[in-house]
């Protein structure tokens, strides 16, 4: 922990000294949230239910500024959460209630920029574990995420483009309330952080107005820290090519195919492929439709690597009536024993579901929400099927300028084949937020 408070030290301390241009553009939004929340299933359980009052206060501000030299966008607050009956639940230590989004990027538009992002976020920890959206720390984890970017643009001619960078990439998890995975992991042995270093270079070509095709190759030095003895340090070199066509002007394809070559200390090489197909298409002004299927590795929270085959549709319509529909489907295999996902993949994830969101004003100052979203999952090799509903409406009304309340409901179903993982879960929030506009 002590490494990432450093980092952003040193990162808050450069934007500081920096001189800001006598054109700087600044926008500071003081802001503060509270709610009162009835939850009728505070720890997700089937047979011991048990309910509580909330009380959450969120402090908070956003942050805007814009230079020649510097562009900054930060978004902070604290999540202040008080258990009415479950006082041993109450979030009040100030390393676990931060929440927050920031971006900075130096020399903005410059052949040369360095882009640093911060997230700090609740993360769901493990899928087959009890878990919901609305829950802040059953099977969850606050995650520290810090990445500086340094990268070089070089225009070769009017119509070739090269790049090179370097990315520093730092992940610190730390456990929310009750952390059990089905690798074992518990409490203080659950893997705490990780830290990689990423040196890419890509070339691209255009080929006229609607053509243009790209080459890259990136090299990953993947590092746990101490903590994680039961994860291994990798290195991974990625060698990839895309192709972006225009067919018209409302559909556009990307494709994308390259191959993974993974070196672990312990576990030997192996290597894979990934793909991607990308299909957008503007209906109208209006209406815009997605299509997606590829496969990609990435770092799970506490089971390794993964290999993962997504796909997924959209569909988005905004108007009077905005309207959001989602379908998905994915499976994800995780290396438990270094990556041999093809020959030794015991542990598989697959889901499919869907989700549609609905907005609607009702004049100019009420307007009504309505969300629902459908997964059906395959745990291997427990071989646990599960159903998991979600229904949630709201009522939002903006009282004054900068004022608003919020009425909200949600119904979460989790159906299994093993008895002891259902649950069902009702919330309802009614909700103050009032903001400070310069």
């Amino acid at each position: 922990m002590k490494k990432i408070i450093t980092l952003i030290l040193f990162l808050v301390f450069s934007l500081l000294v920096l001189p800001l241009s006598t054109q700087a553009r600044m926008k500071f939004t003081p802001r503060i949230n509270v709610s009162e929340e009835y939850n009728d299933n505070i720890d997700l359980d089937r047979r011991d239910k048990e309910d509580d009052w909330i009380t959450t206060i969120g402090p908070g501000f956003s942050f805007l500024m814009e230079t020649n030299n510097l562009d900054v966008d930060l978004d902070y607050s604290l999540n202040l959460r008080y258990y009415k009956d479950n006082t041993d639940e109450n979030q009040n230590d100030f390393m676990d209630i931060q929440r927050a989004q920031g971006t900075a990027t130096l020399f903005p538009g410059d052949p040369f920029t360095v882009v640093a992002n911060a997230n700090v976020s609740t993360v769901i920890v493990d899928e087959r574990e009890a878990t919901s959206d609305e829950n802040s720390f059953v099977n969850r984890a606050l995650m520290y995420d810090l990445s500086i970017n340094p990268n070089y643009n070089w225009r070769i001619t009017s119509t070739l483009n090269a790049s090179l960078g370097y990315l520093y990439h730092f992940v610190n998890y730390q456990q929310l309330g009750t952390w059990e995975s089905t690798r074992g992991y518990e409490n203080d042995d659950a893997p705490s952080e990780w830290q990689e270093h990423v040196v890419n270079f890509d070339l691209n070509k255009q080929f006229g107005p609607r053509t243009s095709c790209g080459i890259s190759y990136a090299f990953t030095d993947h590092q746990y820290s101490d903590n994680n003895e039961d994860e291994e340090d990798f290195q991974r070199h990625d060698i990839s090519a895309n192709l972006e066509q225009k067919i018209g002007s409302r559909l556009t394809l990307n494709l994308s195919g390259g191959v993974n070559f993974f070196d672990l200390d312990e576990s030997g090489s192996d290597n894979g492929n990934v793909w991607s197909v990308t299909i957008d298409y503007i209906v109208s002004d209006r209406l815009n439709m997605g299509l997606y299927y590829g496969r990609d590795y990435s770092v799970s929270v506490d089971r390794g690597i993964s290999e993962s085959d997504d796909a997924r549709a959209t569909i988005t319509y905004q108007d009077r009536l905005n309207v959001s529909l989602e379908g998905f489907a994915r499976k994800s295999k995780y290396g438990e024993e270094g990556i041999e996902f093809h020959n030794a993949a015991d542990t598989e994830d697959q889901s499919i579901g869907g989700l549609l969101q609905l907005s609607y004003p009702l004049g100019k100052r009420f307007t009504i929400n309505f969300d629902t979203d459908y997964t059906y999952w395959e745990f291997k090799p427990d071989n646990e099927k599960v159903d998991r509903y979600a229904f949630a409406g709201s009522i939002d009304y903006n009282l004054l300028r900068n004022l608003d309340i919020s009425l909200s409901y949600t119904y979460r179903i989790n159906d299994s084949n093993m008895d002891e993982n259902d649950y069902r879960n009702n919330i309802a929030i009614l909700s103050i937020g009032y903001r400070l506009n310069p």
